[in-house]
């Protein structure tokens, strides 16, 4: 081997290097970019950075950053209904500390500040629209909790016969919709130690969800849990102060894909005696949800005896709910994980609104509406409505 073979050799391997040094650092200095805009939460002027940037919306920001947003609220709230922001965000830090809730309602298509006291009374002086409280999923940012609960919205009660126009209300009962936003954006790098850090606050925020409801006058209300906020839900109906004070009629409990992590489901390993206060409860489940599923092997791991199942909890009486029916939507949802999807999906639709119809009728001001009709049934003023059939699955 002369000289001239071993120098083409040895140029040739530091190229090799050189090249993936090259890569290497470009990869590096990639991850150290984005960690350092996702700590900062600085990037690129879209509306919703501005929006994050501006820590959004609630309790005193910019006048700028809420005109902004108020583009996006036109036509709403749908005639003779109420829409409310109640900010839980730090709720997790004082739990059961309604302080620290800060609230707007939106009026002729603009947040204006308010006050918790103040939708207290609108539910007592108003039975004749029912309260509909939504909480949130994981990984939802303040500006998200209010476009997603504003979807939601739109989705469930917007017209049938013409997607454009808003839908008279006197064709269903007027609605109070309050979206209950809690701290749910990514805290940690680790999929895993994320997801256990949230499911325990959604817990404690659940414990000041329970101090909220137990301000309001009666339990005719629809409470709808999406995602992890299903474990704020189920919290909070099992805070021992709304257990033990009496108050007239029963919740209705709506669940879509909840999330179960496996030290909540291993709280739940006992028979939970207090169902009284909720009237029915349905469980929107999703076999082929590849959020659901990540969920349930990440709860495997710590939940003893597979209990981490929501269905095995509920089927087995582990949970704060009576009267409960469980539904799979992957036929329909697929392994989506977007309450979008869910929340445009006809039998989610029809089966709220029955939920709705039913928080009505326990309050005893069904008489004031119209007849009430959705794709699986049809009401009339004075007609019961029928328990949901539907099988575990």
């Amino acid at each position: 081997m002369n000289t001239t073979t071993v120098s083409i050799r040895f140029v040739s391997e530091f190229s090799r290097l050189r090249i993936v040094s090259i890569a290497i650092i470009a990869i590096l200095l990639t991850n150290v970019q984005s960690s350092f805009l996702s700590a900062q939460t600085i990037a690129a002027p879209t509306p919703l950075n501005i929006i994050e940037g501006a820590e959004a919306i609630i309790g005193g920001r910019s006048a700028e950053v809420l005109e902004q947003f108020d583009a996006s609220l036109a036509g709403l709230p749908f005639p003779g209904d109420e829409i409310w922001f109640v900010d839980a965000r730090e709720s997790h830090n004082f739990p059961g500390d309604l302080q620290s809730l800060a609230v707007r309602r939106l009026i002729n298509e603009h947040w204006e500040p308010s006050h918790y006291k103040d939708l207290l009374q609108s539910h007592q002086n108003d039975s004749s629209k029912v309260t509909l409280v939504y909480s949130h999923g994981d990984r939802t940012n303040e500006y998200y909790a209010i476009q997603r609960g504003l979807q939601f919205y739109r989705n469930i009660f917007k017209s049938e016969e013409n997607q454009c126009c808003l839908e008279p209300a006197v064709s269903r009962p007027p609605i109070r919709l309050v979206i209950w936003a809690w701290k749910s954006e990514k805290a940690c790098n680790r999929p895993s130690r994320d997801f256990s850090v949230k499911s325990n606050r959604a817990r404690i925020t659940g414990t000041t969800l329970g101090a909220a409801l137990n301000q309001f006058s009666d339990r005719n209300l629809l409470l709808v849990g999406y995602s992890l906020g299903g474990q704020s839900v189920l919290s909070a109906l099992e805070d021992c102060q709304l257990i033990n004070t009496p108050k007239p009629g029963k919740y209705q409990v709506c669940l879509i894909a909840p999330v179960m992590e496996g030290c909540f489901a291993s709280q739940h390993r006992c028979c939970f005696p207090y169902k009284e206060m909720v009237g029915k409860a349905v469980i929107f489940d999703n076999s082929a949800d590849r959020a659901l599923k990540c969920s349930r092997i990440l709860g495997f791991r710590t939940a003893p005896g597979g209990q981490a199942s929501i269905q095995s909890l509920a089927f087995n009486g582990n949970l704060p709910l009576d009267n409960v029916s469980i539904i799979d939507l992957a036929n329909s949802i697929g392994s989506q994980h977007s309450i979008v999807r869910y929340s445009a999906d006809a039998l989610v639709i029809s089966t709220i609104r029955e939920l709705v119809k039913a928080v009505e009728i326990e309050s005893g001001t069904d008489q004031a509406s119209k007849s009430f009709e959705t794709t699986e049934s049809q009401y009339s003023p004075n007609k019961q409505v029928p328990e949901l059939k539907f099988e575990f699955k």
